[in-house]
């Protein structure tokens, strides 16, 4: 991903604009990663959020639903 928004930001950079249309200035290319950077981080944020709830509720079950079976995320065999 990093590097994908190194090569649109090097796209974005390296286009000949007009004369009288000013460059981009480097503040606004590092808006822009700082941007998909804070992307990047909320995405796997949720990603392990939902995953570490989902191995919750797969190990303790839920005890208000019975209408839900789920089955045993491990099987001991003593």
């Amino acid at each position: 991903m990093e590097g994908a928004v190194e090569d649109l930001i090097q796209t974005i950079c390296s286009y000949n604009l007009d004369k009288h249309v000013e460059a981009i200035s480097a503040e606004e290319i590092q808006k822009l990663s700082k941007y998909y950077n804070w992307s990047m981080y909320q995405a796997l944020l949720h990603a392990t959020k939902y995953s570490l709830n989902a191995m919750k509720e797969r190990i303790c079950g839920r005890r208000n639903s019975p209408k839900l079976e789920l089955k045993p995320f491990f099987d001991v065999d003593v």
